[in-house]
């Protein structure tokens, strides 16, 4: 005589599980967050080392959250590449010339996106390790 079953699978309990592992607020989310920050180093805008030291001392409270922070008054320029002029400040299309100082060969506009291009693979791995490791 044929046995039939029916299975449900209640997949409420292993969201939360996932959520709480590698959601925003995690310690997944944190090392993904400090991963992108580190890794877009070299690209980010460098002068004076001001600019970098802040965004570190903004972003990383918020690394959890999945934000990085780029703050100061200058931020935006820097970020679009093009000088801006006037009050209120106004997009120029003048051009921004970066300084390739030391460490930061690769500084320019936009640089998480750049970097991220660039970078993704290695980054993906890195937090594979984390991953498989445990530590996360």
């Amino acid at each position: 005589m044929p046995f039939k079953a029916t299975v449900t699978f209640d997949t409420k309990g292993l969201q939360g599980y996932l959520d709480g592992r590698f959601g925003v607020g995690s310690d997944a989310q944190y090392e993904w967050s400090k991963i992108v920050f580190n890794g877009s180093e070299k690209y980010i805008p460098f002068l004076t080392g001001d600019f970098r030291n802040r965004s570190i001392a903004a972003s990383e409270p918020l690394f959890a959250q999945g934000e990085l922070l780029y703050p100061g008054p200058y931020a935006q320029y820097l970020w679009h590449g093009f000088a801006m002029e006037g009050t209120p400040r106004k997009v120029t299309d003048r051009p921004l010339q970066y300084t390739k100082k030391e460490g930061h060969g690769l500084a320019g506009a936009q640089w998480t996106d750049r970097a991220a291009n660039d970078n993704i693979p290695a980054w993906e791995a890195e937090m594979q390790e984390l991953i498989d490791s445990g530590r996360i």
